[in-house]
C-alpha cells in the first residue's frame, strides 16, 4: 500500500506536468518543480479531508481526475506546446555540488528532528496517523500548538499510516525533498547560471543552513512555497492567463504550511493586484480560482477545528506595544545581528546591489511582497504576549530562513539583468 501511495505521488507529478504543456511553452525543469510543489500541497490537503476514510481513496480519485483532464486536453489540443529540455550537463554539475555538500554536512541531519519537531510537527503527524487524530485538537492538551497548519504533518502522516510505522526515515526523507526542491528552484529560476551556482555553493557550505533545513520543522517547506509562489508569478504572468491558476494555488498553499503563510498570502494578493492584476482581470480571476481550494481547506481548519494561538487570543491586551519604539529597535537590531551571524554574505550582497544598481528595484512587486511579509513578522514581535527576547531568540533564525531563498531569487535576478551569463559547458 505504501508503494502505491508513492506511485500515486509520481503519477500526479507526471500528469500535472503533461497537462500544463497544453497551455503554453515551458522549460522542463521548471515544469517538474511546479508540478511537484502542487502535488505535495494537494496530497496533504486530501489526507486532511479524508482522515476518516482510507488514505488511498482521495489520492486515487484525484489521480483519476487528473487523468480525465489530461485526456480532455489531449483530445482538444492534439499536440502539447513545445517544452525546452533540461541542460543535463549543467544539471549534472548542480547535482554533483549538492552531493558533495550533502556528504560533507550529513552530520547536521537530526534523526528525530530538533525540539519543535519532537514537540509539535512530528507529534502532530503521529496524531494524524492514528485513529484518535481528533485528540490533537483537544483543548485540554497544553503546549502542542494544535493551531499550526497541517501540510507538513499531514504529508508525513500519510506515509506513516500506510507503512504502519512511525519511522524517522519519513520526515528525514521529506526534509531532503524540501532541501532538493528549494535549491533546484533557485538554480532553475535564477536567470544567470553563474550566480545561481555560486549562491548554491554558498548555501550548501553553510552548516547552519543545513541544520535549519534538516531540523524537520516546517520553515524550510514554507521557504520553498514563498520562493516558488513569487518565481511562478514572474515565470507565468506573460504566458496563458489560465496558468495564473497555478500561482494562486501555490500562494494560498502557504497558508497550509505555517501561520506566517497567511500573512504572505494576503500581502501577495494585495501587492500583486495593485501592481499587476488590476490591468489583467482574466489573470486575476484564474489566480483566485487557483487559490479557492487551499483557502477553503485552511479556513475550515482554522475556524472549525484548530484552537486559538497565544498571539491572537491576547491581541487586545498587547496591541498597545505597537507604539513602543524601544521594542521596535530591539527587534530590528536582533534581526540584523542574526542575519550577520547566520548569513553574513547576504549583507555583502545587499551592499553590492546598492552599489551597482542603486535603489532601483528590478523586481519591484516581489521585493514589496518580501518586505510586506517581513513587516507583518515585525508586527507580530511587537504584539507578542511572550517575553520579547525569548521570542526573538527562539524564532528569528527560522523567520530569516523562510525569507532567504525568496530574497536571493529577487536580488540575484536583479543582478542577472545587468550581468553577462556564463556557459559552464
Amino acid at each position: 500500500m505504501l508503494w502505491l501511495y508513492i506511485i500515486f505521488y509520481f503519477l500526479s507529478v507526471i500528469l500535472i506536468s503533461e497537462s500544463l504543456k497544453y497551455f503554453d511553452t515551458f522549460e522542463k525543469d521548471k515544469l517538474i518543480i511546479l508540478s511537484s510543489t502542487l502535488t505535495i500541497s494537494t496530497f496533504s490537503m486530501l489526507y486532511f479531508i479524508g482522515l476518516n476514510i482510507h488514505v488511498l481513496i482521495l489520492p486515487g480519485l484525484f489521480l483519476l481526475l487528473l487523468s480525465l483532464i489530461f485526456l480532455y486536453l489531449k483530445k482538444k489540443h492534439r499536440k502539447p506546446k513545445h517544452t525546452k529540455s533540461i541542460d543535463y550537463k549543467a544539471f549534472s554539475l548542480f547535482n554533483i555540488i549538492l552531493i558533495i555538500g550533502f556528504g560533507t554536512y550529513k552530520k547536521a541531519i537530526y534523526l528525530d528532528g530538533k525540539w519543535d519537531a519532537w514537540a509539535f510537527w512530528n507529534t502532530h503527524a503521529k496524531f494524524l496517523a492514528s485513529d484518535n487524530w481528533h485528540e490533537l485538537f483537544n483543548p485540554h492538551i497544553d503546549h502542542v500548538h494544535s493551531d499550526y497548519p497541517l501540510m507538513l504533518p499531514a504529508t508525513i502522516a500519510g506515509f506513516w499510516k500506510l507503512s504502519d510505522s512511525y519511522t524517522s526515515f519519513v520526515p528525514i526523507l521529506f526534509s531532503f525533498v524540501v532541501f532538493y526542491l528549494l535549491l533546484w528552484s533557485l538554480y532553475s529560476f535564477i536567470n544567470n547560471r553563474l550566480l545561481a551556482i555560486s549562491i548554491i555553493i554558498y548555501l550548501i557550505s553553510n552548516y547552519l543552513f543545513y541544520k535549519e533545513i534538516f531540523s524537520q520543522y516546517a520553515d524550510g517547506l514554507l521557504a520553498l512555497y514563498y520562493l516558488i509562489s513569487v518565481a511562478s508569478f514572474y515565470y507565468l504572468k506573460d504566458k496563458n492567463y489560465k496558468l495564473m491558476f497555478v500561482t494562486g494555488f501555490l500562494v494560498f498553499s502557504s497558508m497550509w504550511v505555517k501561520n506566517e503563510g497567511i500573512a504572505f498570502a494576503i500581502v501577495f494578493s494585495v501587492v500583486s493586484y495593485l501592481s499587476f492584476f488590476r490591468d489583467y482581470h482574466q489573470k486575476f480571476k484564474y489566480f483566485i480560482y487557483g487559490g479557492l481550494f487551499p483557502i477553503v481547506i485552511s479556513l475550515s481548519f482554522k475556524l472549525l477545528i484548530a484552537t486559538n494561538n497565544d498571539i491572537t487570543s491576547s491581541l487586545n491586551r498587547t496591541i498597545i506595544q505597537v507604539f513602543d519604539m524601544n521594542r521596535l529597535k530591539t527587534i530590528l537590531v536582533f534581526l540584523l545581528k542574526t542575519i550577520y551571524e547566520l548569513f553574513p554574505v547576504i549583507l555583502i550582497v545587499i551592499i553590492l546591489y546598492i552599489y551597482k544598481l542603486g535603489l532601483k528595484l528590478k523586481y519591484k512587486t516581489g521585493f514589496i511582497i518580501l518586505l510586506g511579509t517581513l513587516g507583518v513578522y515585525i508586527f507580530i514581535y511587537m504584539v507578542t504576549p511572550n517575553d520579547l527576547n525569548w521570542h526573538l531568540s527562539t524564532s528569528a533564525s527560522r523567520l530569516i530562513l523562510q525569507l532567504l531563498p525568496l530574497f536571493l531569487f529577487l536580488i540575484l535576478n536583479s543582478f542577472s539583468a545587468t550581468t553577462k551569463d556564463y556557459k559552464f559547458f
